[in-house]
């Protein structure tokens, strides 16, 4: 990696290392959260008065003439391309960060990019089929819930839904575009409560009913959503005594 720091700034950095570890720290982050679509480190110089802490430890000051030498090396970063890489990402990009960072002990400085993303796990089931299911059909049509519905010729209706970060949804009409009478989307949310509760917390799942009124069963296919990370060392350099 090219060498960016100019013989004044490696000597501030050794003042940097001897006051961290004054302050009993061999090591030191400074990190900053990025929107999930930021493809370069977007990093407004307003921002800096925001960072006051070092994030690993809030009880230390950032020192003032340290701050020159991090938008240095954002900039660099976003000048050379060196940031954006996601070819591991195999959906959107959830949370996306870097991070400058002090090694106090090797004295060594340098920027990691760190993202995740969901993904699903294989996927699981349930079937209500035969009579139970013809059960369910029948309470509907006697109730009226199948008065406004169009089967299709395959009989199939599918309805998706999603959750995640604490809270989650059936989707109002099934894929075709009908709406979900009321019942029906109640009948749902009750089965993913009774046989996959939790199904929006945290990282959260996703699936389909789909209801066949050809052959008289419902089917479900349930995933739990996973989140998986990686992160890329952009630039780092060594400013110990030459």
């Amino acid at each position: 990696m090219k060498k960016i720091l100019t013989p004044e700034e490696q000597k501030y950095l050794r003042m940097v290392c001897n006051y961290l570890r004054s302050m009993g720290m061999t090591w030191a982050e400074i990190e900053y959260e990025l929107e999930t679509w930021d493809d370069t480190i977007n990093f407004a110089p307003s921002q800096e008065q925001y960072l006051t802490k070092f994030t690993n430890n809030y009880t230390v000051d950032i020192p003032f003439g340290l701050k020159p030498i991090l938008r240095k090396i954002i900039d660099y970063c976003n000048k050379y391309g060196l940031f954006g890489d996601q070819s591991d990402v195999s959906n959107e990009i959830s949370y996306q960060r870097f991070e400058i960072y002090i090694d106090a002990v090797k004295k060594e400085i340098g920027l990691i990019h760190y993202w995740s993303w969901y993904d699903e796990q294989d996927a699981e089931g349930m079937s209500w089929d035969g009579k139970l299911c013809a059960e369910i059909f029948d309470e509907w049509k006697k109730e009226g819930v199948l008065d406004s519905l169009d089967i299709p010729e395959d009989g199939q209706l599918e309805a998706t839904y999603n959750g995640g970060g604490d809270s989650g949804y059936i989707e109002e009409v099934f894929t075709n575009g009908q709406e979900i009478p009321e019942k029906i989307g109640d009948w749902m949310y009750n089965q993913l409560e009774g046989y996959y509760s939790g199904w929006e917390i945290n990282e959260g799942s996703s699936g389909r009913f789909t209801l066949d009124f050809k052959d008289i069963v419902i089917n479900l296919s349930h995933s739990y959503n996973t989140e998986e990370g990686a992160s890329d060392t952009l630039w780092e350099e060594e400013f110990g005594d030459s």
